[in-house]
C-alpha cells in the first residue's frame, strides 16, 4: 500500500507542476487565420457592395 501511496503522491505532484507544452506552430497558425479572417471579411464587403450596386 504504501508504494501505491508514493507512486500516487508522485503523479499529483507531477501533473500539478506540468507546464503545456505548445508547439511553436501554433503561433505562426495563429496569425495566418487572424490574415485569412481579414482577408475574408474584404471579400465579403466587396462581394456585399457590389450586389447592392446591382
Amino acid at each position: 500500500m504504501e508504494l501505491l501511496d508514493e507512486a500516487r503522491e508522485t503523479i499529483v505532484t507531477a501533473f500539478e507542476q506540468a507546464e503545456p507544452w505548445v508547439p511553436p506552430e501554433l503561433a505562426l497558425a495563429e496569425d495566418r487565420l487572424r490574415q485569412d479572417v481579414d482577408r475574408l471579411v474584404a471579400a465579403d464587403e466587396l462581394v456585399n457592395g457590389y450586389q447592392a450596386r446591382l
